[in-house]
């Protein structure tokens, strides 16, 4: 028998169904509610897609803001590449939105801070500059001009690539003092080995800068005598390690990887020169018969030294290995720390005349000859001239890099395949008129002369 329901327990039932609908409803809107906040997060967030668009334009400001002031500080050095605080003043104040620059500018308002666009830049003391979020130190590595100023240098003259940077492993004002003061030129590459573009230079496809049409590729390269064109190297000599009685390069393959990643690397700025040494003990002949071997003898309680700066007496008597030798231990010497430092390859020396072709003023410069400021002996680091042709008589520099086609003929790592004459300098010695910054010419392991020499480079 079917029991007859209670009129109230259906009233009850409809009222909690209503119930459970109205709390499900409740539930609902609160879920959505979380929903749509995550979703705000993540899209404001620090891996937001907001966030990413104002973290770009923040960046670009920011590079904007940079930039306006490095071009201001690059139109403000005088001629010997430091900066005139007169004329950085009225350049700054040039700049539109600017803000916080003192007058008069002195040597005490470094670092110095201006406000650009509402954002921080700071001028350093040697002209580097960086805007609020970079470093601004020699300890950690700066851009300038696209290219890594390695940690613990400083970047001291050049206000672009094409008329050279350099840096040094002393600041500014102390670049004279006699203890260190090595300093470096960039040789930019903007493609590599095989054409292809190298890292900092895809965006350009390739070229100097967007709109210029300045290719400089990593090559070996000859030289036509006419135009100075290069061309791809044909000939005996090879940059490999053969085991001949040379010193090879450190790693070839290891610097063609950096040049391609970073765009390019740094040689010295001076053929080596010598310091610490004996000037009444100079052994200007090779009797040991040692592969690493030099005339000069250390001086009475110190150490010969090989430093890369202006105005030293040039590091000749030396044969192909000690130089090596010499520049691989640089780097440790004077604690580098992310660099790798070596004697100069063939595709350093070869791709540095083709920067200086296109970047310099003598298109010509790899038939150029030079010679020593004195005809019986090299003058000092930086002090050669040119021989004959454009610009005799006058100093040996292009793209701030000194004494490539005069003064002494420079140890190579290049080597030739059954020769005794294992070891190739380049360039020009004093003492030999036909002799031109492209010449390769090949000696013995235990050959040391007067005008000969070498210069270190440096890849990151």
């Amino acid at each position: 028998m079917k029991s007859k329901k209670d009129p109230k327990n259906k009233n009850i039932e409809k009222n909690n169904a209503k119930g459970i609908t109205l709390i499900a409803l409740v539930i609902t809107i609160i879920v959505l509610l979380i929903l749509a906040g995550v979703s705000i997060a993540m899209l404001t967030g620090d891996n937001g897609i907001i966030t990413q668009a104002n973290k770009s334009k923040v960046a670009n400001e920011k590079a904007t803001a940079k930039e306006k002031v490095q071009v201001e500080v690059g139109g403000s050095r005088g001629t010997d590449g430091k900066l005139d605080y007169g004329l950085l003043e009225d350049n700054l104040n040039n700049i539109k939105d600017i803000e916080g620059v003192p007058s008069p500018i002195t040597e005490e308002s470094f670092p110095l801070e201006v406000t650009v666009d509402g954002y921080t830049v700071t001028i350093a003391d040697n002209g580097t500059v960086t805007v609020e979020g970079e470093t601004t130190g020699g300890d950690e590595t700066v851009i300038v001009e696209g290219v890594k100023i390695p940690n613990g240098f400083y970047h001291v003259a050049g206000t672009s690539v094409e008329t050279g940077l350099v840096i040094s492993d002393v600041k500014g004002d102390d670049l004279n003092n006699t203890k260190d003061g090595n300093q470096y030129v960039w040789i930019p590459v903007t493609k590599d080995e095989e054409g292809n573009p190298t890292k900092p230079y895809i965006e350009t496809n390739g070229k100097l800068k967007a709109g210029s049409d300045i290719e400089i590729q990593l090559g070996r390269y000859n030289f036509d005598d006419t135009t100075g064109e290069p061309s791809q190297y044909s000939g005996d000599y090879i940059e490999d390690d053969l085991g001949n009685d040379n010193a090879p390069a450190l790693n070839i393959n290891e610097f063609k990887n950096s040049v391609k990643e970073n765009g390019g690397y740094y040689i010295g700025r001076y053929e080596a020169g010598v310091v610490g040494y004996d000037e009444n003990n100079i052994e200007t002949i090779n009797s040991t018969g040692k592969l690493s071997w030099t005339g000069y003898k250390a001086k009475a309680g110190q150490e010969l030294k090989l430093v890369c700066r202006e105005g030293e007496q040039v590091w000749n008597y030396v044969t192909q290995n000690k130089a090596s030798e010499l520049c691989r231990n640089i780097s440790t010497e004077n604690g580098y720390t992310n660099v790798t430092s070596d004697l100069v390859n063939s595709y350093a020396w070869d791709t540095a005349i083709v920067y200086i072709q296109k970047c310099g003023t003598d298109i010509k410069y790899s038939m150029q000859t030079g010679k020593s400021t004195t005809s019986s002996e090299p003058s000092e680091t930086g002090e050669a001239i040119l021989a004959e042709g454009v610009g005799a008589n006058k100093k040996d520099v292009q793209c701030n890099i000194y004494d490539m086609a005069g003064n002494c003929l420079e140890w190579s790592t290049e080597t030739i395949k059954d020769s005794m004459y294992s070891c190739v300098g380049r360039g020009r010695n004093y003492g030999v008129s036909s002799y031109y910054a492209s010449l390769r010419v090949g000696y013995t392991a235990a050959y040391v002369f007067g005008s000969g020499s070498f210069r270190p480079l440096l890849y990151l």
